[in-house]
């Protein structure tokens, strides 16, 4: 009952603001996509218009319908603060800069910890269940508001924070300065595209001493895109990017203090260049090749040891220093022949392509000294031997195999099979897919559609270095007393791992009813198998080795009902229930032996994902008042993350699952206006915003503060802390 009047309060008041209004602006969409130059380039527009029925296909209708509705917020993004960006339906992120992944440990560098100002829009195709869809590389931005028709230009800035030091202006807190312009040249032969933008945010964190940090994050993103029709049949496009990421104080929390967090820096750029053929009779054949290269660092700030104080402090400065070069050579073919009719309309493609990755990586690691509360609470003593360096070369190949098919206007299927090798795996991985859509009724206005498929994932570089790699020296102490030194051999299960992969299925519901609203209801499930595991071959002091192996599993539940409403002929509101669930072995070799390694390791558990939210509401919508002043508030409440007891566990820190987090609600305000003007005799549009973040100033905590009962020997809370407060985001745009 608690949770309904949090949830009702708020909600009554964005139903009564929305019937108030007249009209309300067209909701924002993702303006972005996923290196897959395969998917529905429709799926990033919304009309957001209701769509009437429609005399196509069960795809093209299903299309339509999925364009109106919403793609929901990521679950985690960073400061807390809700962002309308984000997709949670694959549990694995396609995002539009070509910064976010590490391609060596095949990881999200920074997963739900940038602030709003630096998280990036991310994209999941209509039709998840092709197999034209690659492997989980994250490349160039596919959606370029590129202009063929005249020049095109914008500039501004999105998110402008002043920070606030002693009740007095102390400088930029956030900043996301950007700018782009897009027109033909050489009489229209060619067209080019061109953007960069930078950013710029500061993330507070409360210590657990009371005091607060910093962890500053900047990067850039230069995108040079050119579209080049000069030869008849073909369109060549041509892209150079360089991007950079980088984190001051990177993964400071509440119980990391700032000199135990490390500066990350990743920079680099990528080239590519596509060549699509357009045969008379409706063929189209697809060639690229595209070159990455990244430099990433890690660095501490100092040379001493880290300090790892039982429930999870950690001070003193961090025990890595790394300095990785990565990169990848891609070559993809793909053909699509032209329609056949044969009970039925076909439309079959074909393709596959060929890649080649390579890294070397250095690691100085320091010492990690384990202990209690009181610093003679000596309990291990880690540090590294052997060689500091790792290389590897690592080649894949793939095909693919698709049949677009609609027996009758009301079904539609999509078929396939994909087939991928790496030297990594050495073994034949095979991925049927199958989805359709379906519309039970002649009127288009109810659409089902769903799918099942294998997903294979990537098979991390580093795993392929482990058992050369350095090695750990534990000294283990029992109540300060040295024992025996010993150094942990690197092993495998066997010379080749299996590849990870995911067996998956959704089934969703979209309904029109009537002209204002429409529901979508949808159920999902992944099932990951094949999930590389590192774990010690013995408990606490009798451990000798650290194994790697492809036993591990995952499976991750969801139920989602959405419903757009527009009361007026532009104004909308949005409003989602998700119902999740994610389990998983806790001792993932991605997550464990990552961009930052893991300062210790324990015996493995199959355990909820710290991410895990079992409910969530979401209402959110864009209004325009009077004045051409438009509203855009947003509710998000959702069930806090779990938490852990940290213990030594018999010298090795073992997580035990212990609570969750207070239940987060925040509530969101934005309001902006649109002005037009003339720029050089033509039309422009100038927009100025603002947004507070958690305008009620709700205590939503991002960390606990744990014991140990030392009379019961049982963990016990102390205290929450490390709260976001309110904040204020400006934006100027200007676009002509």
């Amino acid at each position: 009952m608690r949770c309904l009047k949090l949830v009702m309060a708020p909600l009554v008041c964005l139903s009564l603001l929305t019937c108030a209004v007249v009209t309300a602006q067209q909701p924002q969409r993702l303006a972005a996509s996923s290196d897959d130059h395969t998917a529905n380039d429709n799926d990033t527009k919304n009309t957001a218009a209701v769509p009437q029925s429609s005399a196509g296909n069960a795809a093209e209708t299903a299309t339509k319908l999925r364009q109106a509705l919403p793609v929901l917020p990521s679950l985690v993004r960073g400061d807390g603060l809700f962002n309308l960006f984000g997709q949670r339906a694959l549990q694995t992120a396609f995002v539009s800069g070509s910064n976010a992944k590490d391609p060596v440990t095949d990881t999200f560098v920074f997963p739900g910890v940038l602030p709003v100002e630096g998280a990036e829009p991310v994209h999941i195709p209509t039709d998840q269940f092709t197999p034209t869809l690659n492997k989980f590389y994250v490349s160039l931005p596919d959606s370029d508001r590129i202009s063929p028709a005249g020049w095109h230009f914008s500039a501004g800035a999105p998110q402008i924070g002043a920070r606030r030091v002693d009740q007095t202006f102390g400088g930029m807190r956030s900043a996301s300065p950007s700018f782009d312009f897009s027109g033909p040249l050489a009489g229209g032969k060619a067209v080019l595209f061109q953007s960069f933008s930078f950013r710029f945010a500061r993330s507070t964190a409360e210590n657990i001493d009371g005091g607060s940090n910093d962890t500053i994050y900047h990067g850039y993103d230069w995108n040079t895109h050119f579209d080049i029709r000069a030869i008849k049949h073909h369109t060549i496009t041509a892209r150079l990017a360089l991007f950079s990421q980088g984190m001051d104080f990177a993964n400071m929390t509440g119980l990391v203090f700032p000199e135990a967090a490390p500066d990350f820096l990743m920079q680099g750029g990528q080239v590519s260049v596509a060549d699509s053929f357009a045969g008379a009779h409706g063929e189209i054949l697809d060639s690229s090749f595209s070159y990455k290269k990244l430099h990433l660092r890690i660095l501490p700030h100092g040379d001493g040891p880290m300090f790892f104080i039982e429930q999870g402090e950690l001070e003193g400065n961090y025990f890595d220093t790394v300095h990785r070069a990565s990169t990848r050579f891609e070559w993809k073919e793909a053909a699509s022949l032209r329609e056949r009719h044969a009970a039925g309309r076909h439309q079959i493609s074909f393709g596959g392509g060929y890649s080649r990755s390579a890294f070397d990586s250095s690691h100085y690691g320091g010492q990690i000294i384990l202990r209690g509360k009181d610093s003679d609470e000596l309990t291990s003593i880690t540090s590294f031997r052997g060689t500091p360096f790792e290389a590897i070369d690592v080649n894949e190949a793939g095909a693919w195999v698709e049949d677009k098919w609609s027996p009758s206007r009301q079904l539609s299927l999509t078929l396939g099979l994909k087939y991928d090798w790496t030297t990594l795996s050495r073994e034949n991985e095979w991925a049927p897919r199958a989805g359709f859509a379906l519309l039970p009724w002649k009127n288009g206005r109810t659409v089902i559609r769903g799918g099942i498929g294998i997903f294979y994932d990537i098979q991390p570089m580093n795993a392929g270095t482990f058992i050369e790699s350095r090695q750990r020296v534990i000294q283990f102490f029992n109540e300060s007393i040295p024992l025996a030194e010993k150094v942990l051999d690197n092993l495998a299960t066997k010379p080749h791992l299996n590849t990870s992969h995911v067996f998956g299925w959704n089934l969703e519901v979209d309904q029109r009813v009537g002209k204002m609203l429409i529901l979508r209801f949808k159920g999902e499930e992944r099932n990951g198998r094949n999930l590389m595991l590192i774990k010690p071959d013995q408990p606490s002091t009798h451990v000798t080795a650290l194994v790697l192996s492809d036993t591990g599993m995952s499976r991750s539940r969801e139920f989602e009902a959405t419903a757009v409403f527009r009361p007026a002929s532009r104004a909308t509101a949005n409003f989602s229930y998700i119902r999740s669930s994610s389990v998983t072995d806790v001792n993932i070799f991605a997550s464990n032996v990552g961009t930052f390694e893991k300062l210790f390791f324990s015996s493995n558990r199959f355990a909820r994902s710290r991410t895990e939210a079992p409910d969530r509401f979401l209402a959110w919508g864009e209004l325009r008042a009077p004045g051409e002043i438009v509203f855009t508030p947003a509710l998000d409440v959702h069930t806090g993350f779990p938490f852990a007891f940290v213990d030594a566990d018999n010298k090795v820190p073992n997580e035990i699952d212990f609570g969750r987090l207070p239940r987060t609600v925040s509530l969101d305000m934005g309001v902006h206006r649109e002005f037009a003007v003339s720029a050089f005799d033509h039309p422009a549009r100038f927009k100025v915003g603002l947004r507070v973040y958690n305008l009620t100033g709700r205590f939503n905590p991002r960390d606990a503060q744990l014991d140990e009962d030392p009379l019961q020997n049982k963990p016990i809370l102390k205290r929450f802390f490390n709260s976001v407060g309110r904040s204020y985001r400006a934006s100027v745009m200007f676009e002509f």
